[in-house]
């Protein structure tokens, strides 16, 4: 409404007609630089989407551990390709994997951080991934014990982890 009324007295005040067309040119400038800078800021802090696909396969022990993960982050590709591309990349890395388990960021964070933990089990050492996404360094670690602890219903906090990679976007 503020720009509308000083475009409206512009146009009906009595000042001279060139002083009147410098003053849109200097208008259409300002809009004009406006949109670019928020054109600019939208793409550049325009939130990523992340998929991080889980390879695992079953031990001598009858137990299952994780082989190691890939992530795969974006922010215009869609939910579902992030995940195809991240499943597709574990696949091609570890080769001798079972099953591929993902879990994907749908509405973007700020922090990644993705723990492991290591429990030896009749001779055999398991390894399970937890990752965690969040808009803090602190609620991405929370989620991180949350999701390993959903993966590896033996593991407890006690037991221990090692964060294993951790991204700020």
């Amino acid at each position: 409404m503020g720009m509308f009324c000083s475009l409206f007295f512009v146009l009906v005040c009595n000042i001279n007609l060139k002083t009147k067309i410098e003053i849109m040119k200097t208008l259409k400038i300002i809009v004009t630089l406006s949109l670019i800078v928020g054109f600019t800021f939208n793409k550049v802090f325009a939130q990523q989407k992340v998929a991080v696909a889980i390879a695992k396969k079953e031990t001598s022990c009858g137990s299952s551990t994780d082989l190691g993960y890939y992530w795969y982050s974006s922010p215009s590709q869609k939910i579902y390709e992030l995940k195809s591309e991240a499943k597709k990349s574990a696949e091609n890395k570890y080769s001798d994997y079972e099953s591929i388990e993902s879990k994907v960021a749908y509405s973007g964070c700020t922090y990644m951080i993705i723990i492991s933990a290591r429990i030896s089990k009749n001779g055999c050492t398991i390894t399970t991934y937890g990752v965690g996404f969040a808009n803090d360094k602190s609620s991405a670690l929370d989620q991180a014990i949350r999701h390993l602890t959903g993966r590896n219903w033996s593991w407890k906090k006690s037991d221990g982890y090692t964060i294993a990679e951790e991204k700020f976007f």
